[in-house]
């Protein structure tokens, strides 16, 4: 599937996906994509990646593990 076969919708949708994955704030996405509010953005487009998602479970992670390794030293 090349790019001729892809929708305008599924453009849109994979540039707010990628454009949050990479870090561009939800509002800045939003107010390019039109939307009113920042709800419709997160709602209709944006669906974060396994990845995504473990990674930011990795930071939790490392903040107890910082935690427990101060604790401990006391």
């Amino acid at each position: 599937m090349g790019i001729e076969s892809a929708s305008f919708h599924t453009l849109r949708h994979t540039f707010a996906t990628r454009a949050i994955e990479v870090g561009m704030d939800i509002k800045s996405v939003s107010e390019i994509l039109g939307h009113a509010d920042v709800s419709i953005t997160l709602k209709k487009y944006v669906h974060s990646l396994t990845e995504h998602k473990r990674s930011q479970m990795q930071k939790i992670d490392t903040l107890w593990s910082n935690n427990r390794q101060i604790f401990s030293q006391n």
